[in-house]
């Protein structure tokens, strides 16, 4: 939406104005300056009032629940009140009354509103807490004076609140930044700032410190442990620098209704951020080159591992203090094995060649795949020299640490299990680059099958770390090797419901046999063909049981169980590089090479739910952390980023998840809503009405019948008893009232004579008139 101007107000003030605030409820503004005035403006821009004050103002803060102004100046702080407009019968807005308090010895810098109470702070080092009545007179109370605060004068005071916290944050020339309780209390300090502090906001969707020392990219803060987590929480600082010229930040500020946050330059110039949802939560760097792979434990404590071109595995784990820093742990190869192949090399190189590789750095091979296995805790590693490494945990030294440890109590470094991490054994069955490993149990035995460049595929046995067998064809007595595909082969699954697994291929199809642990019984079951480029991903889909693969043709397809047919074909709109399935909810998560993660929700239609965007480079891997509902992407950028994982309707983003293979099999429980918790229930009026047939009397005993019969009896003779009585005193009354009228008659012939009167109706009756006539005397 573009912004139109609107007007401008000249002259507004005869100096220069210094601060400035808004009321939102009556569209009003207050300025005040230099000229030692306060003026108050209406949305269209015309002056309402003016008030003098006798010396510059620096500040102003306005409290929407006492309907306050405060501003501060030299030495002081003055307090006005907003008069009501409904008793307001002219254009005054502020009391001309005002309330002063000189608890600073300097000028005032900055003055916050919150919760019904007043803050300020000044050149003299002081914070001063205020107190307001809330009726009758105005009075200001200061509550508390906290003298020292800085080592220098405090040059910014900033309120932060979120859902849990509400904070006061101060920024000094010290170069010190302090968090404060409403209260007063000092909560945490932030110093190796290389300047003074110029300014300073909480960013509330992020829970996080931003902070400005005259620097030319803000400095990220997590205000719980105090930690700078600039290098996690990225700002794009590269796309708004200009390294041509140099630029400082001046001034900060958040704004809630936008999720915004502005900040101006000294070049004059105004930076603008905006909160993204779909943006990594942090981002992980570290590995010197391209990144490839990833994978990830699901046991306490949780470790994500990390692999790519520079041939070492990062080890990242999550600290305690806040959700944004990683520690990390290098798993490298030893040396040993890396001289034995630089002096083969050197063997059958030249003289001139081999000068030249003694003063070249060690070269490690890079890491194509990880796998970690849970139920032996190997982590599996393929390489591109064709070797396979198997990592374990050295039982001597868990033990160790774990001794060291529990003498050093409140110890929060490195975990036992990494600790104990050894390289256990190098499998050396392939001829090229190991491309694909999949580990899984079978017949109560643990299986590895690995392929790569050289479209071999080989068993192992997972206990005792030998190879079982090679994929061939067996024609009597005689066994021949087999190639398993036609081009170099990118990505394996296995499925345990069928006991199948598949392979993807760069021939343009994907393979899918029967496991066995004898190399000539792996039976092709079926062949995945319509892909029109490089299958370069497969995944099996416990919950829909689905085959699924994607292609550097941009689509996805969903294959059934047995391998055919293609039940659909979902559009990408980029060359897949990256599978995953989301465990909790069943959505199909894709990484590509137009830096894009996109979530499938399967339920809806393969329908987009969520995009994922930040990373610069091609995405190389991606998986998904039931436990703390999250994804982990690699990317040819270097980096590794986690990101906040798809949620459907009524899912909670913490989910406890103990094992990989219990979240896939358990979906989360929605949560219940008022009207399953009070459902509505329908009156029986308005249900099936009952009729006398839909009744069922119980028969009574002959006992009863002959007592009930007796009272019917004895009931109807007592009424024809009382009919009868009522009968005779009826036909009595009647022979009286026939008497009385003919005496009346006979009484009205003989007045007819001598009184001309209208006829006393009162005689129509059944029963006499007593003085009811007034014509007659009756």
């Amino acid at each position: 939406m573009s912004m139109e101007f609107r007007h401008t107000i000249k002259d507004a003030h005869p100096k220069p104005i210094l601060c400035a605030q808004y009321n939102p409820f009556r569209r009003e503004l207050y300025t005040a300056g230099e000229d030692a005035t306060i003026r108050v403006w209406d949305s269209s821009g015309k002056p309402m009032q003016k008030i003098q004050t006798g010396s510059p103002i620096y500040c102003l803060a306005y409290n929407a629940r006492r309907q306050q102004l405060m501003a501060g100046q030299t030495k002081k702080v003055r307090l006005f009140q907003l008069i009501p407009s409904d008793e307001s019968y002219s254009s005054q807005v502020l009391e001309k009354k005002s309330i002063v308090c000189s608890e600073h010895s300097d000028m005032v810098s900055c003055i916050v509103s919150c919760e019904g109470r007043f803050y300020s702070v000044g050149y003299d080092r002081k914070i001063v807490i205020y107190d307001v009545s809330h009726h009758g007179d105005l009075k200001l109370y200061p509550f508390r004076s906290i003298k020292d605060a800085h080592d220098a004068a405090i040059s910014t005071l900033v309120y932060g609140k979120d859902a849990d916290n509400s904070w006061l944050i101060t920024g000094s020339f010290d170069r010190v930044v302090k968090l404060w309780s409403l209260d007063g209390n000092l909560m945490q300090r932030f110093d190796g700032f290389a300047n003074i502090i110029s300014s300073c906001c909480y960013v509330v969707p992020s829970q996080t410190l931003w902070v400005t020392a005259n620097s030319s990219i803000p400095l990220v803060y997590d205000p719980r442990s105090g930690i700078n987590v600039s290098d996690f929480v990225r700002t794009d600082h590269e796309r708004y620098q200009n390294t041509g010229a140099s630029f400082g930040l001046k001034s900060l500020l958040f704004i809630p209704e936008n999720n915004e946050v502005i900040a101006i330059t000294t070049r004059r110039s105004i930076l603008v951020w905006k909160y993204n949802a779909g943006a990594s939560l942090t981002v992980l760097p570290g590995h010197m080159d391209i990144v490839e792979c990833l994978t990830f434990t699901s046991k306490e404590p949780l470790l994500i591992f990390s692999g790519g071109d520079d041939g070492i595995i990062r080890k990242w784990e999550r600290l305690q203090l806040n959700t944004f820093m990683y520690s990390f742990e290098n798993l490298s190869l030893p040396r040993n094995d890396l001289e034995q192949e630089i002096e083969t090399e050197k063997v059958h190189a030249s003289k001139k060649e081999q000068n030249e590789n003694e003063t070249v750095k060690q070269n490690r091979p890079s890491v194509n795949c990880l796998v970690y296995y849970e139920d032996l805790d190997y982590l599996v590693s393929g390489y591109e020299d064709s070797r396979i490494c198997i990592w374990g945990y050295n039982e001597e030294s868990v033990n160790f640490e774990e001794e060291q440890q529990q003498a050093e109590e409140g110890n929060e470094g490195v975990s036992n299990r990494v600790a104990g991490m050894s390289l256990k054994a190098t499998l050396n069955e392939h001829r090229e680059s190991v491309t694909a490993l999949v580990c899984f149990q079978h017949n109560s035995k643990h299986w590895m099958v690995s392929t790569g460049w050289d479209r071999r595929i080989c068993v192992w046995d997972l206990e005792t770390l030998q190879l079982q067998d090679v994929f061939h064809n067996h024609n009597g007595q005689t066994a021949k090797e087999e190639l398993a595909a036609d081009g170099i082969i990118l990505a394996i699954d296995y499925s345990p419901e069928r006991n199948e697994f598949a392979y993807a291929s760069s021939d343009k199809l994907a393979y899918v046999r029967r496991f066995s642990s004898n190399g000539g019984e792996m039976k092709l079951m079926a062949v995945l063909q319509g892909h029109e480029a490089e299958v370069t991903q497969i995944k099996w889909h416990k919950k829909y049981k689905q085959w699924i693969t994607g292609s550097e043709d941009r689509t996805v397809r969903i294959w059934h169980e047995t391998g055919l047919p293609c039940l659909r074909v979902i559009n990408n709109d980029g060359p897949v590089t990256a599978i995953c399935i989301d465990a909790i909810n069943g959505c199909l998560i894709t990484g590509s090479q137009d830096k894009i993660i996109r979530v499938f929700d399967l339920d809806k239609k393969d329908e987009i739910v969520q995009k994922n965007v930040g990373h610069t480079d091609e995405i190389r891997s991606v998986i998904h952390i039931p436990a703390r509902n999250q994804y982990v992407s690699a990317s040819w950028d270097n980096t590794v980023r986690v990101w906040n994982a798809y949620l459907k309707k009524g899912q909670r983003r913490t989910v406890k998840v103990t094992t990989y293979q219990a979240a896939i099999q358990e979906e989360e429980e929605p949560m219940p809503t008022f009207s399953d918790l009070n459902p509505l229930i329908v009156p029986k009026l308005l249900t099936k009405p009952v009729f006398a047939a839909d009744f069922v009397i119980e028969k009574p005993t002959q006992r009863e019948e002959d007592a009930n019969s007796h009272a019917e009896r004895s009931a109807l003779e007592e009424e024809l008893r009382q009919t009868l009585n009522d009968l005779d005193v009826q036909l009595n009354s009647n022979d009286v009232i026939l008497l009385i009228l003919e005496a009346i008659g006979q009484i009205q012939k003989d007045q007819k004579a001598s009184m001309n009167s209208s006829v006393c109706y009162c005689s129509l009756v059944f029963f006499p008139c007593f003085c009811a006539c007034p014509k007659l005397d009756c």
